[in-house]
């Protein structure tokens, strides 16, 4: 099941250099954000598709980058956030919603 990263109008992220998200190379520019949960990983895409609005399910010929991400259990957070830190070795952006949290690590290239 698709899950869009916000409400109303999509969640956009921008690098303004060429970065490593979860591994995979990814150009500098701003994307489309949407995410397919599951109960061990979540699949997290990164769309080039801009301005998107509502709840439309997303174009897949459009996505640029599909990693797999595995699921930690968590606190349980009642509204879906995203948040950022960073460890010695990647700036994270955690997905969080419920009892579950998804780390993203981002490297720049």
């Amino acid at each position: 099941m698709y899950w869009r990263l916000g409400a109303n109008e999509a969640t956009e992220i921008t690098f303004s250099k060429n970065i490593n998200f979860a591994g995979q190379p990814v150009n500098a520019g701003t994307y489309y954000m949407y995410a397919v949960p599951g109960a061990t990983n979540w699949q997290v895409v990164l769309n080039s598709e801009l301005g998107r609005w509502g709840a439309r399910e997303a174009d897949h010929d459009l996505d640029v980058l599909k990693v797999e991400v595995p699921v930690e259990v968590a606190p349980e957070t009642e509204q879906f956030t995203i948040t950022f830190d960073s460890d010695s070795t990647a700036a994270k952006m955690n997905l969080a919603w419920d009892k579950a949290l998804v780390r993203v690590p981002i490297t720049v290239q």
